[in-house]
């Protein structure tokens, strides 16, 4: 018997985190501890990070479609095993620790790999540890809390992967999800109400790691996986899982994908892919012909993530907006591993602005909040045409997350 260093951590990190046994029922061995609640002005809530470098980042918009007064959430997950809850309305936080149910004074001190908050569910987390195969499901609302004599919010699993998990996406209606595992396993998750997960597919597009997942509504539900083996699959859902579309990204790991509308093509609609080597592809939908390369290693480093202003529609009715109306905020942000953010004009796929935030370590998140005119999130067509005919100029919020734990807007 023999082994190398890295493969024995492994084995010791996931004997801790606790793999599902037959008889531990849907429990797990976690609880998230509440230790700060509240009121904490909005200029300090990243005190609670200090130290210690954050690794995952969520944010949703609480009530229902098109509630102009919906809250939003910001999930904040760290090295040391430590949540952030911040309502960036009311401008305050709650912190949480990560603790074995077992020994309730005794801390986890394991990251957090990918933390997701669920689009209609209040005060839900899934989340994933680092080195982990399990996806859990915690939150503070009363379902998941036993008795009043419960003194943490435990966790409970919602799935697990044969191998360790690495990243993890939420449809917009909030009833799906996607899990991707180093060993190219993709698990597509139907989601309850209640938070409770059902597998209800298991799909095996690649065979190295997958390192981004967005879901794409066209004229058919679609999953966009991106991998470390420079390709993007296009997955189709409604066609029992198989690989519609294969697209290349040269010599470099896929990092973030999301869709835009953009007037560049006259299909007006990208599918916007950022690589580990600065490098921001884009495809025409339906016809996933390249359009473009935007080289950007230079001014951003690798790229970590992207956001637009205006999302596609979530239905699948014909969508043809007119692109060049003032009201629409035609914008995408990315930012990187220089600490820098970039906004490129949507029409003309080039940078107009950047800020340059590396005073607080690498971007890790940025993603466009609010649009005015009380439309929430991924719009309807009708939504957007509404949008479209406002006489009001758009605005739109961009939340910017950094490694040491600041939040910009």
């Amino acid at each position: 018997f023999s082994f190398r260093g890295p493969a024995f951590w492994l084995f010791i990190m996931d004997s801790v985190l606790g793999l599902p046994s037959s008889d531990a029922g849907n429990e797990t061995p976690f609880r998230l501890c509440g230790i700060e609640d509240g009121c904490e002005s909005f200029q300090e809530f990243t005190r609670g990070l200090r130290g210690r470098a954050v690794t995952c980042f969520s944010i949703v918009a609480e009530g229902l479609q098109g509630a102009s007064c919906a809250p939003h959430y910001l999930a904040l997950g760290d090295s040391g095993g430590f949540l952030k809850y911040i309502n960036l309305e009311a401008r305050s936080f709650r912190l949480f620790a990560l603790n074995l149910l077992r020994c309730p004074v005794q801390r986890i001190e394991t990251g957090w790999q990918v933390v997701q908050l669920l689009p209609g569910v209040p005060d839900t987390v899934l989340f994933v540890l680092k080195h982990s195969n399990q996806i859990l499901c915690c939150g503070w609302q009363p379902s998941f809390l036993r008795s009043t004599s419960d003194l943490g919010y435990k966790a409970y699993l919602f799935g697990t992967h044969s191998y360790q998990v690495e990243c993890l996406a939420v449809h917009s209606s909030g009833k799906l999800v996607a899990s991707g595992a180093c060993d190219g396993e993709l698990k597509i998750w139907s989601c309850t109400a209640d938070a409770k997960g059902t597998a209800v597919g298991c799909l095996r597009p690649c065979s190295e790691p997958v390192t981004a997942l967005c879901f794409v509504g066209l004229h058919e539900e679609l999953l966009v996986v991106g991998s470390v083996d420079h390709y993007v699959r296009v997955v189709s859902l409604e066609g029992g899982g198989s690989v519609a579309h294969q697209l290349v990204v040269p010599s470099s790991t896929v990092t973030c994908a999301r869709p835009i509308l953009s007037s560049f093509t006259s299909e007006r609609q990208l599918l916007t892919c950022g690589s580990s080597m600065g490098t921001l592809n884009f495809w025409g939908m339906p016809s996933w012909q390249h359009v473009l390369a935007l080289p950007l290693g230079s001014s951003c480093g690798p790229l970590r993530c992207l956001s637009s202003a205006f999302a596609l529609p979530v239905d699948k009715k014909e969508f043809d907006p007119v692109l060049d109306s003032e009201s629409c905020v035609r914008v995408v942000a990315l930012g990187g591993e220089l600490g820098r953010v970039l906004l490129l004009d949507v029409d003309t796929l080039q940078p107009f602005h950047s800020y340059d935030l590396s005073g607080s370590g690498p971007i890790i998140a940025c993603e466009f909040m609010r649009l005015r005119g009380g439309l929430e999130g991924p719009l309807s067509t009708s939504d957007v045409m509404k949008v479209m005919k406002s006489k009001d100029q758009a605005e739109a919020t961009l939340v910017v997350v950094c490694r040491n734990g600041d939040v910009f807007l």
